[in-house]
């Protein structure tokens, strides 16, 4: 059997998500969306503690930390809220990891040292970052170094689920 989980999934809902992944007539979102849906309902045990945030230009916490079995009538308003997210603006996906960071409160932290829980944000994005900028992604106020950081203080561990673009090797790698 695994860990319990505190895990925080960081939903992208900038413009460029409302693209289909030619695929079929779905776009990234509701792609996305049916992901996290099952995420939740196939995934996650009922000791599972998760939150949500959607992020464009600034993040949004949608679902604060809960525990996956204290959800009232089960996964029925879980799913109606995750496919109600709707698309617009652009990314920052810094902003959005400060964000998610500040759900794991030390009362979390501390209850998943001593409990052996793992602590997980997951990024399900189209975001494609730019080769040119690695240097400032790997500096300790950029993506990179803020993962980092968290790995190595907070024991958070992060994620990336790309949503139909491929990911360049070299920037995944530089981390």
């Amino acid at each position: 059997k695994r860990p319990k989980m505190n895990i925080v999934v960081c939903l992208d809902v900038s413009e460029s998500m409302n693209e289909s992944l030619c695929i079929n007539e779905r776009t990234r979102l509701e792609i996305a969306q049916e992901a996290l849906c099952q995420l939740f309902r196939h995934t996650l045990d009922k000791q599972d503690t998760f939150g949500i945030i959607t992020y464009n230009t600034k993040p949004t916490v949608e679902w604060d930390m809960t525990l996956l079995d204290s959800l009232p009538y089960g996964m029925v308003n879980l799913r109606r809220a995750i496919l109600k997210f709707k698309a617009s603006g652009t990314t920052n996906i810094e902003k959005a990891y400060k964000k998610a960071l500040s759900l794991f409160s030390d009362q979390i932290l501390d209850n998943a040292k001593t409990e052996g829980i793992y602590n997980r944000i997951i990024f399900m994005t189209d975001l494609q970052l730019n080769k040119d900028k690695i240097d400032q992604y790997n500096d300790k106020k950029g993506i990179f170094g803020l993962i980092k950081k968290a790995a190595k203080d907070k024991e958070i561990y992060t994620t990336f689920m790309s949503m139909g673009i491929d990911q360049d090797e070299k920037l995944l790698h530089s981390s």
